[in-house]
């Protein structure tokens, strides 16, 4: 765990470093919608794995450093999460809420359409567990530190307003280990599919 943090650390520091050198930085908002799930948890192994809809908003930063060739930083506030369905036991779901820095280098195509892949970093801030109709304060239970693979593709409808679609592949599992009975695959890793806007400013 304390590699990922350095890890996060060095890109947070390397990409501010390159941004502040930059003529051309571009600051810009977005927000929209994404589904969630936890690869990796069964508890008993009859459950229909339903994605658990959230939200996520922040803002970004952007600079070309070579020709076609970028570097995006992002600053976000995203739900995370899945519910559970089981004839066997009562409906499941597991609420979580990160903030993540998505460092991104990405590569545009068009004017308008660009490519990003990098890591990105979340900071547990809550996790809400739900059976039934009791809920649960579940952070406790959770690693706090969380790290993806985050690939994103850009377009711009106009100059300002455009369109993200991304897609996150946890690398790190989400709960501590012996969270759950002896048995129950709790390995559960992030993974999440978001769609939404974002709008540059001038």
């Amino acid at each position: 765990m304390k590699f990922y943090k350095i890890l996060a650390s060095c890109a947070l520091l390397m990409s501010l470093w390159t941004m502040a050198d930059a003529q051309d930085l571009q600051f810009g908002v977005k927000g929209g919608f994404s589904a969630s799930w936890l690869k990796g948890t069964v508890v008993t192994g009859y459950e229909t794995v339903v994605p658990h809809n959230n939200f996520y908003a922040g803002a970004f930063a952007s600079v070309d450093v070579y020709d076609d060739v970028f570097v995006q930083a992002e600053l976000l506030y995203a739900g995370r999460g899945h519910s559970d369905r089981s004839e066997i036991l009562p409906d499941y779901s597991r609420s979580l809420g990160y903030m993540m820095l998505p460092v991104f280098a990405g590569y545009h195509f068009t004017d308008d359409l660009s490519l990003m892949l990098g890591p990105e970093f979340g900071y547990l801030l809550f996790s809400k567990t739900k059976v039934g109709d009791v809920s649960t304060d579940t952070l406790k239970d959770c690693n706090r530190f969380n790290v993806c693979i985050a690939m994103q593709l850009n377009y711009m409808i106009t100059d300002n307003f455009g369109v993200d679609v991304k897609f996150d592949w946890g690398l790190n599992r989400t709960f501590k280990p012996g969270m759950y009975a002896e048995g129950v695959n709790d390995d559960g890793r992030n993974m999440a599919a978001q769609i939404g806007f974002c709008y540059k400013f001038d």
